[in-house]
């Protein structure tokens, strides 16, 4: 019998198509009341994902320039060294836009994009994440890239999989269709067996004017940077003139969290998407209504 402080909490992936999620929600409703149920995405465990609201709403010079009048475009990636690994059953089914993309950087660029809600609780911030995703378009098919890594082919035989298609690489390509976002390039990359493991989102601002930047050398466009993994930080990137030199002009990177003796490497995020359920706290869990977008 399913009492009323009950709570159940699913961890992604929430079906595996929009048929099976629609399914899923459905018998989870008919046992469980909506409040109860909570779909835990461990990115929003990390602390730089949560403190993106922060960041632009506690400052409103950050939030006042956040938008398609001075943002050039919006990059976010998740890099990954290793392959799929034992996890090629799953992942086979998957690829890495379901894997990745559906879920975690939707999430994270709905918090970007998102406006100021009319209060700083669940249900509003949920509000206004949604208007996002609704409002997010892909861009033509010729602008995207998918790939498979080479050893993967080889991988799938030792385990039995025939023909794998699966992409283990994605970059795509969005916009947002509204006033404030309109126009503003938004990529998303994902990929396993690159270079290094890395998860960033960059906020990239318009550069000078041609005739301001070749009159103040070695000038370059401000940033705001997410670092996700391998450590967490934020870090912003301004221009500022170097002592002693009054015609050069560097670039210089403040970090917030050294800045601010913020733990650079926090504990475990799961930690938090366990408390916040026991709780009644859904801030940090997407709605049956996001899973659909």
């Amino acid at each position: 019998k399913n009492n009323k402080n009950n709570k159940v909490i699913f961890e992604k992936p929430f079906g595996l198509d929009l048929e099976s999620a629609k399914k899923l929600e459905i018998n989870c409703i008919r046992v469980f009341g909506e409040n109860q149920v909570f779909v835990l995405d461990h990115y929003f465990g990390k602390e730089t994902i949560q403190n993106i609201l922060f960041l632009k709403f506690a400052n409103p010079f950050f939030e006042n320039v956040l938008d398609n009048r001075y943002v050039e475009s919006i990059e976010l990636f998740v890099e990954e060294d290793l392959g799929v690994v034992n996890r090629i059953d799953y992942y086979n089914e998957v690829g890495a836009v379901k894997d990745i993309i559906q879920n975690h950087l939707l999430q994270t660029i709905s918090l970007i994009l998102m406006d100021r809600p009319l209060k700083f609780i669940s249900k509003y911030i949920h509000d206004e994440k949604l208007k996002v995703l609704k409002n997010l378009e892909v861009l033509p098919y010729n602008l995207h890239l998918m790939g498979q890594y080479q050893s993967y082919a080889n991988e799938a035989k030792i385990y039995g999989i025939k023909n794998p298609k699966t992409d283990t690489f994605a970059k795509i390509f969005f916009n947002c269709k509204n006033k404030r976002w309109e126009g503003v390039p938004i990529i998303m990359r994902t990929g396993k067996k690159l270079e290094k493991k890395c998860a960033r989102l960059n906020i990239n601002f318009k550069p000078l004017s041609k005739e301001l930047e070749s009159s103040v050398p070695g000038v370059q466009n401000n940033k705001i940077i997410f670092h996700i993994q391998p450590k967490e930080d934020i870090e912003i990137v301004i221009n500022v003139k170097k002592i002693l030199e009054s015609d050069i002009v560097h670039t210089s990177s403040f970090s917030l969290y050294k800045e601010y003796a913020f733990d650079p490497n926090p504990s475990d995020g799961h930690k938090k998407l366990i408390s916040d359920p026991i709780n009644g706290d859904h801030t940090l869990f997407p709605t049956f209504e996001e899973l659909e977008e």
